[in-house]
């Protein structure tokens, strides 16, 4: 089923399937030409659509696609002069031909041109002679399919991984190395960011870094490193990138981040009586004061704590680079400057903006620590902050963080007026001329709730779909929190590598009445990656309602990793690469937990490869629903809980999943249906990310090292630990195992404040102990590595913390819709370090909003 974006649900994804090329002299696609030397060669699988391998048929004979076997007749060596070889023979285009459709086969290797292949984008192999791309005949991935030459159309059927094997020297591009890169110079508050490259090696490569300046981040697939430095300081970054083989290469990076320069403050007091001259003695009173300025680079304004302003701010002027203009506040109230912008509506139709707080075309602006809002009794095109890119121009250094901004009356009905839609967030970034763009976009850190629109949205030329050649850069959405929104939380479209993490989105449908959303996607970008968010409590609607959406125009990998979703409408992920357009792409799910969500569909056509492994998905509770997957998608080393009676649909590829508590599909001959022995197994009502480490598996786990091995499984676990890649475990743990957990009565702690005993059915002894009071405490020592608190959830649970050995305390939630339940798991520790360790838990006095109580209830703790 085609829809149009954000009805499948939305952007694009770049697909780069990258090849693991051993042709002398040429480029690795997507990285820095490889080194002329010539390389050794390197012997293996050719594979290609849907994981099937190239296979000979014989002297002078075709070559077809198949399922791997290991076989002498998927044997490939790749010598570095641009043939392909196996059996003694080469690839070739029968005949010498240049027509799309000529078949391709075997034939005496003569060093002709029909037999030369180059690589070409997103993964294509292609022939020298005619220009055309390797293609599996009629996109079919069905053993025994032909291959033929086409024209390159970036399809699925047009993407080949070669052989990943080394040879001495370093293989198929000579020695894997990062190239230099200069110290880079940053300026505080001022979002910027540089990217790396690699050549050499084997295969796709991956990226990490370690000793990077606060607020900044790396993207894994193309090294892409963004945000906004916290503060002032010097250091050396080590950049690390590994091909697919597992061979790495570092690099040390220096790095200055300066302070900013500054120049005047301006101050601004909107319940001061009169308008004096913008000093903190005599501060300014009206948005229209502060308006009529254009500030210079280094300049402020600042906003009293406390006070607050009605209508619009939309100051004038462009900062520097090391001279932004900051919005801000100042005073010793405990409460933000507040900005109510009154009902403001953005004119309709004429893509203009006129939103609480505006940047029109401006560079270089730090926006933080207000309250913002613009309320109405009707729906209407409203936003609360947002910059808009009118010119076709490029501009710089947006950051936009630490903000609140709530009760913004915008636009639910997308289906029924799409300009409205794309024009009402609680943040926005909106560029809807091409060529406008930002380079240097840090939205973090944000609580943005009740919403009619979408709570964080990024968007380009909606007149296109967003399938902008022009594409924002160096952009990082990290750390924003969404509740209570009539629509998408948070939407990133038409850029390039950006890194969408640390947020949260709960609640999503609030007073919803129509369309579609999902709760954190992109469209329309080239390899975008989400990885450390949670979705949560999605609201159902006609269709989408899922936690996550790689979705039209997306180029490259749409990668989503080491997240968490759970009690979603119509559940996990969507990808819809057909969404509006026809981009290829490669979407990757892995080292995910989900709990609750038990649909996954797609609407991609031939145009998507799609790997699902690593993941931990909790369905006890519903009935799989893995609808529309299409036939080339892969499920390898997944550990799915399931409900009696359930079923995965055949048609996809299973390799090495656990499926306990229901019948595995057919084709998995590594299929297991043992106890996976998760540490504390959450209850299926069990609600927040704080249970998730109860999914990581005991010693002796029969989902321990037995999965099987995956191409470009780089990088750690859901919690942090690494991978064993020869080996891999299943599921989204991937450690050694934890120790056998002793269970411990809540009666061993020391309690302060106002605590009772409960009597509790299904509690450890038959009783817990409770509180109300705000303040109230239970501290106890344990010994071991990894401690889970059991306690009760109920419709008057209130919010606890739990701080170990005095650290930074968590908050956990002990509120569930559903019925009270007792001897509930309701945190897991990380790992700490091998002792003693003191665990103090405290009600906070605070509770979910749904919640008629602030009850926090302590059954007992065990220790592994």
């Amino acid at each position: 089923m085609q829809r149009t974006p954000h009805q499948a649900h939305r952007p694009p994804v770049v697909s780069s399937v990258l090849l693991s090329l051993a042709l002398a002299g040429l480029a690795l696609v997507g990285a820095a030409p490889a080194q002329t030397a010539a390389a050794a060669t390197v012997t293996g699988q050719l594979t290609g659509p849907a994981g099937k391998c190239l296979s000979t048929t014989g002297t002078n004979a075709p070559a077809v696609i198949k399922t791997c076997d290991q076989s002498a007749s998927q044997s490939w060596s790749v010598p570095g002069d641009k043939t392909l070889r196996s059996g003694g023979q080469c690839l070739d285009v029968t005949g010498g031909g240049t027509a799309a459709g000529t078949r391709v086969g075997m034939w005496s290797c003569n060093g002709s041109g029909a037999q030369e292949w180059v690589p070409g984008a997103n993964g294509q192999l292609v022939n020298t002679r005619s220009n055309l791309c390797l293609d599996a005949v009629n996109g079919s991935s069905a053993d025994g399919t032909p291959v033929q030459i086409y024209t390159c159309n970036g399809t699925w059927a047009q993407q080949w991984t070669l052989p990943t094997g080394t040879g001495t020297g370093g293989g198929t591009g000579g020695t894997l190395g990062i190239d230099a890169v200069a110290a880079q110079s940053y300026t505080a508050g001022v979002a910027n960011g540089f990217r790396p490259k690699a050549s050499g090696g084997n295969g796709q490569y991956q990226w990490s870094a370690t000793g990077l300046p606060a607020g900044m981040s790396m993207n894994y697939i193309d090294g892409t490193t963004m945000g906004t430095p916290k503060q002032s300081g010097t250091g050396t970054a080590t950049v690390t990138v590994t091909d697919a083989t597992g061979a790495t290469a570092t690099k040390a990076v220096g790095w200055t981040v300066g302070a900013a320069t500054t120049a005047t403050g301006y101050y601004l007091d909107c319940n001061a009586a009169t308008n004096g001259t913008g000093t903190q003695a005599s501060p300014w009173n009206s948005l229209a004061t502060a308006n009529a300025r254009t500030f210079q680079p280094g300049e402020s304004l600042l906003l009293k704590k406390g006070s607050t302003c009605t209508g619009q701010l939309a100051p004038k002027g462009n900062g520097s680079a090391t001279a932004p203009i900051t919005i801000s506040s100042y005073g010793t109230a405990a409460a933000k400057p507040r900005i109510n912008g009154g009902g403001l509506v953005n004119p309709s139709g004429t893509r203009t903006s006129s939103a609480t707080v505006q940047l029109t075309n401006q560079n270089y602006w730090i926006i933080e620590d207000l309250e913002v809002t613009n309320d109405a009794a009707t729906e209407a095109l409203r936003s609360g902050i947002e910059y808009f890119g009118t010119d076709g121009q490029r501009h710089a250094g947006i950051t936009i963080r630490n903000n609140d901004v709530h009760d913004v009356k915008g636009w639910s009905f997308r289906n029924t007026n799409l300009d409205n839609y794309y024009l009402s967030h609680g943040i926005g970034v909106d560029t809807p001329i091409r060529g406008s763009l930002v380079q240097g976009l840090t939205i973090a850190d944000n609580y943005v709730h009740e919403i009619h629109g979408v709570g964080v949205g990024l968007y380009g030329d909606q007149s296109n779909w967003n399938n902008n050649e022009e594409r924002h850069e160096n952009t990082l959405i990290s750390g924003n929190t969404v509740k209570n929104d009539t629509h998408d939380a948070i939407v990133v479209s038409v850029s390039d590598a950006p890194l969408i993490e640390h947020n949260t989105a709960d609640q999503l449908g609030w007073q919803h009445g129509e369309g579609v959303y999902a709760g954190i996607w992109g469209w329309g970008n080239t390899n975008p990656t989400f990885q450390y968010n949670e979705v949560s409590n999605i609201s159902v609607l006609t269709d989408d309602s899922v936690a996550w959406d790689c979705d039209g125009y997306n180029r490259g990998t749409c990668t989503y990793q080491y997240n968490y979703d759970h009690d979603n409408a119509n559940g996990i992920l969507l990808t819809c690469a057909s969404c509006g357009g026809s981009e290829a792409m490669k979407a990757v799910f892995r080292y995910n937990v989900s709990v609750n969500d038990c649909r996954l569909h797609n609407y991609t056509g031939s145009l998507a490869s799609y790997a699902f492994y690593g993941n931990t998905v909790d369905c006890r509770n519903k009935n799989w629903d893995f609808g529309e997957v299409p036939s080339l998608t892969q499920f390898s080393n997944n550990v799915f809980l399931g409900k009696a009676g359930s079923a995965l649909p055949a048609g996809p590829t299973y390799k090495a999943n656990t499926y306990y508590g229901f019948t595995p599909p057919s084709g998995d001959t590594a299929a297991s249906t043992a106890d996976p022995k998760p540490v504390a197994l959450p209850s299926a009502s069990s609600y927040g990310i704080n249970t998730v480490g109860g999914y990581q598996l005991l010693a002796g786990s029969p989902a321990l090292g037995t999965g099987t091995a995956v191409t470009n499984n780089l990088g750690h676990d859901y919690w942090g630990n690494p991978l064993n890649t020869a080996a891999p475990n299943r599921g989204a743990y991937g450690g050694t195992g934890l120790a056998t957990p002793v269970r411990t009565d809540d009666n061993s702690a020391t309690y302060s404040g106002s605590w009772s005993t409960l009597s509790c059915g299904g509690c450890t002894g038959g009783s817990a102990h409770t509180t109300s009071a705000s303040g109230a405490s239970a501290t106890f020592t344990a010994t071991g590595r990894t401690i889970s608190l059991y306690g009760v959830q109920s419709s008057t649970g209130g919010t606890a913390t739990v701080s170990i050995d005095g650290g930074a305390p968590v908050a956990i939630d002990l509120y569930t819709p559903g019925a009270t339940a007792n001897g509930q798991l309701v945190y897991t520790s990380p790992q700490l370090a091998s002792g003693s360790h003191t665990v103090t838990v405290t009600n906070t006095g605070t509770a979910d909003p749904r919640s008629t109580g602030t009850a926090v209830t302590l059954d007992s703790w065990t220790v592994s």
